[in-house]
C-alpha cells in the first residue's frame, strides 16, 4: 500500500495581480501590431510561520495478513489520536503532526523495508505495531539511532535498553502480572499450575522470559510451555498434552484469532472445567470475543495496559465523538482506545523536545534523547498509567489491569497494577 500523507491543512492564499499594458497610439499613425499579453505571474504558496511548520512522524503496521485483527484497530487509533491532537490542541505547539504509513502484512521482510524507508524520508520517529516486527529492525535503530516505539512489545525489543520503546507494558510483564495475581489470590496450599501457549515468535517468547524470571520466587509451577503459528486452525494435539498435567491456569501469550481457536478447542476437550485461562495484552480485543463466541469467551481473562470502552475516565470523552464520527465499527476496541493513548504520548514527547531544542534543533535523536526519555508524569486521561521516563526503563507507561470477559464485555476486575522493570539482560539464560 502507498504512502499516504494527511492531516495538515495550512491554509494557502494566493494572490495573482494581472496588469495588461496596451500602448497610446495617435490617431494619425498607423497602429502597430499589438504587444504580446505578459503570462500571468504565480506567486509561490507563503511558507508555513516558523511554529506551523510539520512534525513528521513514521508508521509500519500490519494491516493485512494475520494479525490484521490487531494492526487495524492500532492504525486507527492512532491516526485518530493525531487528529484530535491536530484539530482541537492545535498540534504540538502549534506544529502540525504529519503521519505517513504503510501496511508490513506482519512480515519481517517488509518491516524492515518500510523502516529503512521512513528513516530516509526524514520521519522523527516510527511507531511499530508488533514485536514480531520491531524485533528484526532493532539492530538497524542501534545503528541509526533512529527512535522505534512499539505498541505490541516484547522484553527482546527492550532489553538491553536502546532505541526501541514500548507505549505500555511488554509481553514478559503481561505474563508476570498475571502470576503476581495469581500468587495474591491463590487458596490452596500447593503451588498453582500454569500452562503457557504462545505464539512462535517474540510475542509468546516474551512471556517465557518472564516466566522464567518471576515464577519461582513467586511460588508457581510453570507446566508447559507450547507454541503455534499465527495461522493455526487447531490447538487440539498440543492442548491434549497440556490438559494430561491438570493445569490450573492457561495462559495465552497470542493475539486475537490464535487466542479464540485455542479457548474454543479447550472448552472442547472439557479444558474449562478445571482449567481458567487468560489471554495475554495482544489477546484482548473485541474480536477476540467476536471470534470465539460469547459463549466460550465468557469468564477468559485477560491483561491489558489501558483501560477498556466505556470507562469513566477522562479521555474516554474525546474517543468517544471522534470514534463515533470517524470509525465506529473499530472505536469499541481496547486497541483503539490504547493507540490514542499513545499518539497522546507521542505528543508529549514532541512537545518536550520542542521546548529543549526548539523545532530547528528537532532530529531523530534529539526527540528521542531530549523528548521520549524527558517525559515526566504525563497523563492521558486515565487512559493509561501515568509516563515518567529515566535512562533505563524503555516502557512509556508501566501498569496493568487484570480483565475479564462479563457477559460478552472485557470488564477490569483489578485497579491498575505496577509492573517493576525486569532486567533480563542480566540474566544469563537471556539472549
Amino acid at each position: 500500500m502507498k504512502g499516504k500523507r494527511f492531516l495538515m491543512a495550512i491554509g494557502v492564499l494566493f494572490l495573482a495581480l494581472i496588469v495588461a499594458a496596451l500602448p497610446f497610439v495617435s490617431a494619425c499613425a498607423p497602429p502597430p501590431e499589438a504587444a504580446p499579453e505578459a503570462p500571468e505571474a504565480e506567486e509561490a504558496p507563503p511558507a508555513p510561520k516558523p511554529e506551523e511548520q510539520p512534525l513528521l512522524i513514521a508508521m509500519n503496521n500490519p494491516l493485512t495478513g494475520p494479525a490484521a485483527e490487531l494492526g487495524i484497530p492500532h492504525q486507527y487509533g492512532t491516526l485518530d489520536g493525531f487528529r484530535y491532537v491536530n484539530e482541537v490542541l492545535g498540534g504540538v505547539n502549534g506544529h502540525p503532526i504529519e503521519v505517513i504509513w504503510h501496511d508490513n502484512a506482519y512480515d519481517t521482510g517488509k518491516a524492515i523495508d518500510i523502516y529503512k524507508s521512513d528513516v530516509a524520508s526524514g520521519a522523527l520517529l516510527e511507531i511499530n505495531c508488533a514485536s514480531h516486527t520491531s524485533l528484526p529492525v532493532k539492530e538497524l535503530a542501534e545503528r541509526d539511532k533512529f527512535p522505534v516505539l512499539t505498541h505490541q512489545v516484547s522484553p527482546g525489543c527492550l532489553h538491553p535498553p536502546g532505541h526501541l520503546y514500548g507505549f505500555s507494558i511488554d509481553h514478559g510483564d503481561s505474563f508476570a502480572g498475571f502470576l503476581s495475581w495469581v500468587a495474591q489470590n491463590w487458596k490452596e496450599e500447593r503451588a498453582p499450575r500454569v500452562a503457557m501457549h504462545g505464539l512462535d515468535n517474540p510475542t509468546g517468547w516474551g512471556a517465557v522470559d518472564a516466566g522464567k524470571a518471576v515464577a519461582e520466587d513467586l511460588g508457581i509451577d510453570i507446566v508447559a510451555q507450547e507454541f503455534h503459528k499465527t495461522d493455526t486452525v487447531t490447538e487440539m494435539e498440543s492442548l491434549t498434552r497440556i490438559k494430561a498435567l491438570n493445569p490450573d491456569f492457561l495462559y495465552l501469550a497470542t493475539t486475537d484469532a490464535p487466542a479464540a481457536i485455542i479457548a474454543k478447542d479447550a472448552t472442547r476437550l472439557g479444558m474449562r472445567e478445571t482449567t481458567s485461562i487468560c489471554n495475554g495484552r495482544a489477546a484482548c480485543g473485541s474480536t477476540f470475543v467476536e471470534i470465539a463466541g460469547a459463549d466460550v469467551a465468557e469468564g477468559i481473562m485477560g491483561v491489558l495496559g489501558s483501560v477498556v470502552p466505556g470507562m469513566d475516565v477522562p479521555g474516554m470523552a474525546a474517543i468517544e465523538e471522534y470514534g463515533a464520527e470517524w470509525h465506529p465499527d473499530v472505536w469499541e476496541n481496547q486497541y483503539y482506545i490504547y493507540c490514542w493513548a499513545s499518539a497522546l504520548m507521542v505528543s508529549e514527547a514532541l512537545r518536550v523536545a520542542l521546548e529543549n531544542v526548539g523545532y530547528d534543533g528537532l532530529t531523530p535523536e534529539t526527540v528521542e534523547t531530549q523528548g521520549i526519555r524527558k517525559i515526566k508524569g504525563f497523563s492521558t486521561g486515565g487512559l493509561t498509567g501515568s509516563v515518567d521516563m529515566d535512562e533505563y526503563d524503555r516502557r512509556l507507561s508501566k501498569a496493568a489491569l487484570i480483565i475479564k470477559v462479563s457477559d460478552g464485555v472485557w470488564t477490569p476486575i483489578s485497579d491498575w497494577i505496577q509492573a517493576p522493570a525486569i532486567h533480563y539482560e542480566e540474566y544469563d539464560w537471556f539472549e
